[in-house]
């Protein structure tokens, strides 16, 4: 890799702890009142993006599948919760 290049992508690299930080950022101190302002509009500029798709119902149908450790790390979560009742 050329050395310029290489210097280019390191100061322009960050951890994906950073980039999720600064991603948050703007979230971090609001209401709950305001983040649901934001939820709400999140939300309808995807039904607004949906709407323009010929293939709408499809897209909506897709499920995808839980990941593989979602099984065992419900089942751990449960035990507290019924151990309370």
């Amino acid at each position: 890799m050329r050395p310029d290049v290489a210097r280019f992508l390191a100061s322009h690299s960050r951890s994906p702890r950073d980039a999720v930080l600064e991603d948050v950022a703007p979230y971090r101190g609001m209401s709950l009142e305001e983040k649901g302002r934001a939820v709400e509009a999140v939300c309808r500029s995807a039904a607004a993006i949906l709407t323009a798709r010929p293939d709408r119902d499809a897209v909506i149908a897709l499920r995808d599948p839980p990941h593989p450790s979602y099984a065992v790390i419900m089942a751990r979560l449960r035990v507290p919760w019924r151990s309370a009742r």
